[in-house]
């Protein structure tokens, strides 16, 4: 079997020679995990995207960067042709699309070849846009002048519309397709809902090798200390689990949150200048609660960075207010972490509330708080949900198993008439 991936986000085995930052470790475990079945006699993986073009050979797997000028969520004519003439040239018995939101998809789904398409689900942009302000006042939002919005166009509201457009073209793809993979009931429902006649096949995802041997232990941790990622929308809920801390501190004046991404306190001019609405609307909650002490921003982190500090963790937060598969959740279950994440999209399919973490209603800042508590308060809770969490995701994210779900998954659409 010749097997064709393309994914618009940087390779990790390309990124790292060129030093480009790479969210998609999990593709390389994915690929080098399908790579190891006698069956399969090839993988291409093209990834696209607004940086060097590239190639490279390794483990007979061929990585190819296409530059795209124009960015991959419009029609792009001479990419277009690229993604011909490399479909022409490898000839691959089917083509794995990773995500329905980007344009790639409309630009291979009728290529004359008639290779078939499976597009594998991400995220679902066409119900994250809805959700993208959720419970705040949008307007106390967008009072903040911002430079990214006044004079580069980039103001939150904008960004919501390039969701919405990207929304409405995930939900044209899922209409058009007939294939596709998913990972979580959430997933499912919403493509199914939308195309009844789908063949949707579920497939875990792999996550970084570098996760698979290391493990949390709670004599370890910084005690009342929590973790989480990712907090530069207000989809991802940094804004209510302020909310919570504020209300912890009043017990635990020691708690600290670690944030995994950039600081929005930096006074430097260029990062000032890249702040968003959003930022200004944390910061000013920062100071309004007088949580400045209680809050370290680590900058990007590599995953032996983000090992490092996930073993020191007390509890892994996931406060999103809309999520699919967080990466960040199951890298830190498949370590032990005791977490707590919001009830919403994709995580119940991740989180047993209870058993493998503790779940609170979205944007109850006080059922989170009190479910930090929990745990705070409970070592044995915390050991006991470490332990079933850790063998959950073991079985969740195992790789040869899901290498053999999604090979087995190729396998029944290219015996489909």
């Amino acid at each position: 079997m010749r097997i064709l991936w393309i994914t618009a986000m940087p390779i990790k085995n390309i990124a790292s020679s060129q030093k480009l930052k790479s969210s998609g470790g999990w593709i390389g475990s994915m690929i080098h995990s399908l790579n190891n079945n006698k069956e399969v006699n090839k993988i291409q993986v093209l990834s696209i995207g607004n940086y060097k073009a590239f190639e490279l050979i390794e483990n007979n797997i061929e990585y190819i960067q296409i530059k795209a000028k124009g960015g991959v969520f419009s029609y792009n004519a001479k990419l277009k042709e690229k993604l011909d003439r490399y479909i022409d040239k490898f000839q691959p018995d089917i083509i794995d699309v990773q995500g329905v939101e980007f344009f790639i998809g409309n630009l291979v789904i009728d290529n004359k070849n008639k290779t078939k398409i499976v597009f594998t689900l991400q995220g679902l942009v066409s119900q994250i846009w809805r959700k993208f302000f959720n419970d705040i006042d949008v307007y106390k939002v967008i009072r903040f002048n911002t430079f990214r919005g006044l004079f580069l166009n980039d103001s939150l509201v904008k960004r919501q519309m390039k969701y919405k457009i990207r929304g409405e073209n995930e939900e044209f793809l899922l209409k058009k397709g007939k294939y596709f993979l998913g990972r979580t009931g959430w997933d499912k429902f919403h493509c199914l809902g939308i195309n009844e006649n789908a063949s949707y096949f579920y497939c875990g995802r792999n996550l970084r090798e570098e996760f698979y041997t290391q493990q949390w232990e709670i004599k370890n941790v910084n005690r009342y200390q929590l973790f989480t990622t990712q907090a530069h929308y207000p989809i991802k809920g940094l804004h209510i689990l302020l909310e919570a801390i504020h209300t912890l501190k009043k017990d635990y004046p020691e708690i600290k949150l670690i944030v995994a991404g950039k600081n929005f306190f930096n006074s430097k001019f260029i990062p000032k200048l890249k702040r968003t609405e959003y930022d200004i609307y944390l910061i000013r909650l920062i100071e309004k609660y007088d949580l400045k002490r209680n809050i370290e921003f680590t900058g990007w982190l590599n995953a032996s960075e983000l090992i490092d500090r996930l073993q020191k963790t007390h509890v892994f937060v996931c406060p999103s207010t809309i999520e699919n598969s967080p990466n960040s959740l199951a890298e830190a279950q498949i370590l032990g972490l005791p977490c707590v994440a919001s009830n919403v999209g994709g995580i119940p399919t991740y989180v047993e509330d209870n058993y493998s973490g503790l779940l609170y209603s979205n944007n109850d800042y006080v059922e989170l708080s009190c479910q930090i508590n929990e745990i705070f308060q409970n070592d044995q809770l915390a050991l006991r949900i470490s332990n079933n969490a850790r063998q959950a995701a073991q079985i969740r994210h195992d790789k040869e198993n899901n290498a053999k779900d999604l090979f087995m998954a190729y396998k029944s659409i290219l015996n489909e008439k």
